[in-house]
């Protein structure tokens, strides 16, 4: 179940302050950071509070909440520097603990260099560059509008066959 965002988020689907969805079943793609997921809503709930619960159907759940990878196995700098108290080492496949807000610690490997794309000085609590500095340690995790169908970039979509039902059929 997820808490549904504010109305003020999505100002064109709002209706008397409260954001309007489409009849479920419907998609929205939840996102964070480098992260997404299409989810499709099976039912939304209006609780006691007046907040609108979305439940959830995932095919391939992302664990938004282990962000950044696992510390020893996916981190790629030298083990020395996390957690070194002397930089904030982003970029390096899981979030160094002196990256989190409130250090008044250098940045390292942002921008990388020679890279084609600004991706910022800050490092974000994920342990990704970004382009403005972390407020607090929450996750923020986006929800877009329900959609009948959402594709994201990359994604293949057969759009028709020419062929038999049986090649169809070994193709699918």
């Amino acid at each position: 179940v997820l808490d549904a965002p504010s109305a003020a988020s999505v100002a064109d689907a709002v209706v008397d302050g409260k954001l309007v969805w489409p009849i479920p079943p419907f998609y929205v793609l939840l996102s964070m950071e480098e992260l997404s997921e299409v989810v499709q809503v099976t039912a939304i709930q209006l609780t006691l509070e007046g907040k609108q619960n979305l439940t959830l159907m995932r095919e391939n759940p992302i664990d938004f909440f282990t962000h950044g990878g696992v510390f020893p196995q996916d981190w790629q700098c030298p083990l020395s520097w996390y957690n070194d108290t002397k930089a904030c080492n982003c970029e390096c496949g899981v979030p160094d603990p002196d990256c989190k807000a409130g250090k008044d610690l250098p940045v390292l490997a942002c921008p990388m260099p020679y890279a084609k794309l600004d991706t910022g000085s800050f490092c974000s609590i994920s342990g990704h560059c970004a382009k403005e500095p972390p407020q607090n340690n929450d996750l923020v995790l986006g929800v877009s509008q329900g959609c009948a169908k959402i594709q994201k970039p990359g994604e293949i979509v057969l759009r028709g066959f020419v062929g038999t039902n049986d090649e169809y059929d070994a193709a699918t």
